[in-house]
């Protein structure tokens, strides 16, 4: 059911905020490759999350959550082992923000989007610090307090530190929801991704 549901819709307003390596685009699962198809979907609502424990390129692994609605939110989890297991939790990383379509992917079969996050807030455990203190300066993190964060914390989100928006891609196929490749910085329409990221979240 929840596979039915998520392929009768293509998002219009999402969170293009994700983290995960990447294949290379296989254009399975989409019928109708055009902008009509944009068109008939309004938006996507629902929770949507990781099923699989994925790599991360510094050495950490993540889960994501995903809750598209009125309001949308993220949240990467990170661990420091492989089964992302309650005892390597290091951090989790909340982001608020939205995203606007702005055209359709005829190569691969997926969206164009322009995404922004608006609010971002990690909330590290005592695992979590010395990671922090490496790659997220000029704040004073605790185990356990959440802390509201701008730039300096580039490396932890794939940015810039001073990027206003992520240029992007969304493909929904019978695996899931896909948002495109992050090996680098998405700052400027110059760095849109050209394939998918290989993990997908699906429908809780």
């Amino acid at each position: 059911m929840a596979r039915l549901r998520l392929l009768a819709v293509l998002p219009l307003c999402a969170l293009a905020l994700h983290c995960a390596p990447t294949q290379e685009d296989d254009g399975a699962g989409e019928e109708g490759s055009s902008a009509d198809e944009i068109k008939k979907a309004e938006s996507l609502f629902g929770n949507f999350s990781s099923k699989e424990c994925e790599p991360v390129d510094d050495h950490t692994w993540e889960k994501r959550e995903y809750h598209f609605g009125k309001s949308s939110t993220a949240a990467w989890i990170r661990y420091a082992s492989a089964d992302c297991s309650e005892a390597s939790k290091t951090m989790t990383i909340d982001i608020e923000g939205g995203a606007k379509v702005t055209g359709f992917s005829r190569e691969l079969r997926a969206v164009e989007l322009i995404a922004r996050f608006d609010k971002k807030t990690i909330t590290p455990t005592a695992k979590g610090l010395p990671i922090l203190a490496a790659q997220c300066r000029g704040y004073r993190f605790e185990a356990g307090v959440a802390t509201e964060v701008g730039d300096g914390c580039g490396k932890m989100l794939r940015q810039d530190d001073t990027c206003p928006a992520e240029y992007d891609l969304m493909k929904v196929t019978f695996h899931g929801l896909y948002f495109g490749d992050r090996s680098h910085p998405l700052c400027t329409a110059k760095t849109r991704p050209s394939k998918v990221a290989r993990w997908a979240v699906t429908m809780d």
